[in-house]
């Protein structure tokens, strides 16, 4: 396991051309922004506008802080994402329009290559003491605020926006926080014959 800081995050253009996000992680180190497996990203939406397109990929968003942002689909479907709703999980081919609220939004996206890699994404709320299994591949753990993990007897403290990596299959992590804090888990599975990468 390593911890990435959030100072340490790398500033990414937006494919688009229309922002930056901060790359978190990517499979595999280094990848260019189409040729990756699977990728974690933080980005900050200030104004409306349209996402890049990534064909072939599976994508999931969850809002971080802001006061939320409305991601409209070419179909006219609308879906409204704030700091209390579940991750959303969509086709990165799709053409989707984001507006934020108010002020600005920062999110937190999952990315996965279809027939490669399969990706999840849950938002955890630590108000005690809680063991996690780790059952992928590849489990990330993204704070969203302090938290403490303890993995194989030793502690390590998370700031907000801090990051533990490269968790596999079978490590047990405890989380705990004071007081009660989120935490955003994902999980990578590759779906590929052979060894995992």
């Amino acid at each position: 396991m390593r911890i990435l800081r959030r100072a340490d995050h790398v500033a990414v253009p937006w494919k688009n051309g229309g922002g930056i996000t901060r790359e978190i992680a990517l499979a595999p180190d280094p990848a260019g922004t189409s040729d990756f497996l699977w990728r974690v990203s933080i980005a900050s939406v200030r104004a409306p506008g349209p996402f890049s397109r990534f064909d072939g990929i599976e994508r999931t968003i969850a809002v971080l802080f802001g006061n939320g942002i409305r991601l409209c689909h070419a179909n006219g479907e609308e879906i409204m994402l704030t700091t209390t709703s579940p991750p959303y999980r969509f086709d990165g081919a799709s053409p989707i329009f984001a507006d934020v609220v108010a002020g600005e939004t920062t999110d937190l996206n999952a990315m996965s290559r279809r027939g490669a890699y399969t990706h999840a994404m849950r938002r955890l709320s630590i108000a005690e003491p809680t063991d996690f299994h780790c059952t992928a591949d590849t489990t990330l753990f993204v704070a969203a605020a302090p938290l403490l993990l303890e993995v194989d007897t030793r502690s390590y403290r998370l700031s907000t926006l801090d990051a533990a990596l490269d968790l596999t299959r079978g490590t047990r992590v405890c989380l705990s926080a004071e007081p009660c804090a989120e935490v955003f888990i994902l999980e990578f599975s590759n779906t590929l014959s052979g060894p995992g990468l």
